[in-house]
């Protein structure tokens, strides 16, 4: 059985945890079109971003285009409380890059995109337009060894320069 809701709150928000979880909110997953959000009219890929509603706990704010790894706390809840991914980490999403740039809060709830369109970070050894890439240290991004292996993310929908913030298509529904 799917857990599929409608978006239950706006992509930019963030909800504090005892509010989502006496909704029992957690872990559910929504689907809206990759747009502008400051600008609604303006559509960026026009694709669809999967995300899923899921809890920081990296013991700090999560920035946006940061990939997380699942934090294994209890078998309920490990697949939505979320950290930083290492390189050494199975990533499960990205954190969307409609929040603002402080990030969000440790322990709030938030939209991660699993899949589709998204914005990640370069780790600082730049990439090329249709590389596939994977989780690198401090929730960076590179591009992935090969052959291909569960720790990939997506594939860079164009150049990544050295620490920059770059367009991917990720893919990590399957993850959690």
């Amino acid at each position: 059985m799917s857990n599929f809701v409608e978006m239950l709150y706006e992509i930019d928000e963030y909800e504090l945890a005892a509010t989502v979880e006496a909704q029992k909110n957690q872990g559910h997953e929504g689907v809206y079109v990759d747009h502008d959000i400051t600008t609604p009219v303006l559509i960026d890929s026009a694709r669809n971003v999967w995300v899923r509603w899921v809890k920081n706990a990296s013991g700090g704010a999560l920035l946006p285009g940061v990939v997380c790894k699942a934090v294994l706390t209890s078998a309920a809840t490990s697949k939505y409380h979320v950290d930083v991914c290492g390189a050494s980490d199975k990533p499960v999403g990205v954190v969307n890059r409609h929040h603002l740039a402080a990030g969000v809060p440790d322990g709030y709830y938030f939209y991660m995109v699993v899949e589709g369109p998204t914005e990640v970070i370069d780790s600082g050894s730049a990439v090329s337009a249709g590389d596939t890439i994977a989780a690198a240290a401090s929730g960076d991004v590179a591009t992935a060894a090969s052959p291909p292996t569960e720790f990939d993310l997506g594939t860079a929908l164009e150049a990544g320069a050295a620490n920059a913030t770059f367009q991917a298509s990720i893919n990590c529904r399957g993850n959690s």
